[in-house]
């Protein structure tokens, strides 16, 4: 249900809220639980700001609701009034209102929020209480990742959501890069001409592994003003496979810009790329596996 109670399923939900992109964070949670209430939930969506992933929040039965499992916690982690287990769509709805108001005016931001159904469907598919997280994959509309059901480990889980959802917002910053304009070559500089050897990146397999370094035989510069801000690869198909970011870095803590990787199952070809921040993209000639 919305929060005005109108009928909606869980996939229509997370597909509007993704709109373009490919991953959804989905945080199962109750206002009743101290942990989510005082730092988890607060902490996964900071978490996974910086890589512009969206998180639909849905709200479940109460975890510790005073009627039945309460929570002997001190203020100011105890709730200012009681909450009881909801009997009704309505009081659900009331709920999830107070904490979509509280967790938004922590964030100091808009969050997105659904409710269970009150025969609580997805808590038990979901095994969702007293909060747990999941990460979907809207173009497959299938799980990439699940969390163990909290209240431990909270900080281990932000970091595995925040490694998924990472790696895939390079993959969408590297593909937009070579979209944005023309992709350079060893061969092929164009207006770049002179600065192919320190700018076109290089593999070298060594068993089942990959090495791709940036400029050869002296390879690229590392500073404020002029550096390689990715690294990425794609296989024989085009699927980009490994990205690293590499970034600004000051002088006297530059190394260069070489990324290592293990080669995926099935790669039959390995192609590189590297983005300058002045120069642009470059690519490597495909190396055969």
């Amino acid at each position: 249900l919305t929060l005005n109670g109108e009928p909606t399923t869980l996939m229509k939900e997370v597909k509007a809220l993704g709109g373009s992109g490919v991953f959804v964070v989905l945080s199962f949670e109750s206002l009743t639980c101290p942990v989510w209430r005082t730092f988890a939930g607060y902490d996964l969506q900071r978490g996974v700001r910086p890589y512009h992933t969206p998180v639909l929040h849905v709200y479940t039965r109460e975890a510790h609701a005073d009627d039945e499992f309460p929570a002997s916690v001190p203020f100011p982690i105890k709730l200012a009034e009681p909450l009881n287990q909801h009997s009704s769509a309505v009081e659900r709805a009331a709920a999830a209102t107070k904490s979509k108001k509280f967790l938004e005016g922590r964030l100091g931001a808009e969050v997105s929020m659904i409710l269970d159904s009150t025969d609580n469907v997805l808590e038990r598919a979901y095994e969702a209480r007293p909060f747990r997280w999941y990460i979907i994959d809207t173009t497959s509309n299938k799980v990439v990742y699940v969390s163990g059901p909290g209240p431990f480990n909270v900080q281990a889980k932000i970091w595995d959501i925040q490694a998924i959802v990472r790696k895939e917002r390079h993959k969408q910053m590297v593909a937009q890069k070579e979209a944005d304009g023309t992709v350079f070559t060893l061969k092929h500089p164009h207006e770049w001409q002179g600065k192919e050897t320190k700018h076109a990146p290089f593999v070298t397999i060594s068993g089942e592994k990959a090495k791709i370094q940036v400029g050869s035989p002296v390879p690229h510069g590392v500073d404020l003003g002029h550096y390689i801000d990715f690294i990425w690869a794609k296989n024989q198909n085009g699927a980009i496979i490994a990205t690293k970011r590499i970034g600004k870095v000051p002088r006297n803590m530059a190394k260069a810009p070489v990324f290592t990787f293990a080669i995926p199952d099935g790669t039959t070809s390995i192609t590189a790329f590297s983005s300058c921040n002045i120069h642009g993209v470059w690519s490597s000639e495909p190396v055969q596996l």
